[in-house]
């Protein structure tokens, strides 16, 4: 067996990177895996505080700027952005394949909301897509804890 001060210095270094590049690979694998359920319900539960936020406005008649919309909009961005980093590990997962309905559901909801903030207009459109929201945020919680059981 060669000495590995023989070795030289490029490759005991090419070998340390390949090392670090596996480690970080799975450290970062499991890091998803030990939050993947808690992550998942945070961005539920902010799903459906913005449902509620966005109801509370448009029932009060409160006047709502694109600001505000990007307010709305804006966990639904940090959701989907979960969804692309965790889909490779956790594929074919019940709860990711709910969740992902919830997603479409909410950004439905949003179109919803910003035709009412511009044309204003009956509500009904509104609390059937939020409805919705909640049933599909009751499916992917229901999807977790099966997962966890």
């Amino acid at each position: 067996m060669k000495n590995v001060d023989t070795f030289p210095l490029w490759r005991r270094a090419r070998v340390a990177l390949v090392a670090c590049v596996v480690v970080v690979g799975v450290s970062l694998g499991g890091c998803y895996w030990i939050k993947y359920t808690k992550l998942m319900r945070t961005h539920v539960e902010l799903l459906l505080a913005m449902t509620d936020k966005m109801g509370s406005f448009l029932e009060d008649d409160r006047a709502m700027t694109p600001r505000m919309m990007n307010e709305f909009l804006y966990p639904l961005e940090r959701a989907q952005d979960f969804v692309r980093i965790v889909k490779r590990f956790y594929e074919g997962r019940a709860s990711l394949a709910q969740f992902e309905r919830l997603l479409a559901v909410y950004a439905d909801l949003l179109e919803e909301t910003e035709r009412l903030r511009v044309l204003k207009g009956d509500l009904a459109g509104f609390w059937e897509r939020a409805a919705l929201v909640r049933e599909w945020a009751g499916r992917v919680e229901a999807a977790l804890a099966a997962e966890e059981a």
